[in-house]
């Protein structure tokens, strides 16, 4: 028996192979969310529903573009991370009425209390059009929120945007797992790029 025949015994186990396989997939796919633009990503808190939840784990990206109905990470007045819904781009036109809103003359039927905290951020003419070079941004779940003193809507420059969410990575739900965050029919009048 030679020196070599317990290392070729090794390699020639299958087990073997396939963990080598496994592990260094895992490996790989470690580094490329430590180094490449790619972050694991896990929300907290209220107001992710329906798409978002606390017990997944999501990849996250640097956007190159925005599209409407994105679910992005902003960073809010007190340095705190916030997950947004992107509802509209920029030339777009929101205005408020007594149900909601209506964007680009689409009405939007909101709660009463919604509308309450809109009141206030809009001006005399209750209409607003997005700036160049912003996002209107929107709470995924509006009303999860148990603190009345929120913004029902924020209007952002584009560039403060962080990440955008991309795939689910682990969920409860098997059938969750690699869904996509942003439908990818989306028209590419939807999107606009900003870098």
């Amino acid at each position: 028996m030679t020196n070599h025949e317990p290392l070729l015994e090794f390699i020639e186990d299958k087990k073997v192979i396939r963990r080598l396989f496994y592990w260094g997939g895992l490996a790989l796919f470690a580094c490329a969310l430590m180094f490449g633009p790619y972050k694991l990503t896990r929300v907290d808190g209220v107001g992710m529903g329906p798409e978002l939840s606390r017990t997944e784990f999501y990849v996250t990206v640097k956007p190159n573009k925005i599209c409407i109905s994105d679910l992005v990470q902003v960073v809010g007045a007190n340095k705190e991370v916030l997950v947004r819904s992107v509802a509209a781009l920029e030339g777009s036109t929101l205005s408020l009425n007594n149900n909601g809103y209506k964007l680009n003359g689409i009405d939007f039927v909101m709660s009463e209390r919604w509308v309450t905290n809109a009141e206030s951020q809009f001006d005399q003419s209750k209409k607003i059009t997005i700036p160049d070079k912003h996002v209107l941004l929107m709470r995924t779940d509006p009303d999860a929120n148990p603190d009345n003193k929120y913004e029902s809507f924020k209007i952002l420059e584009a560039e403060n945007i962080k990440r955008r969410f991309s795939r689910v990575v682990t969920s409860f739900v098997p059938s969750r797992i690699g869904y996509k965050l942003r439908s990818t029919d989306v028209a590419p009048s939807h999107c606009q790029a900003y870098v």
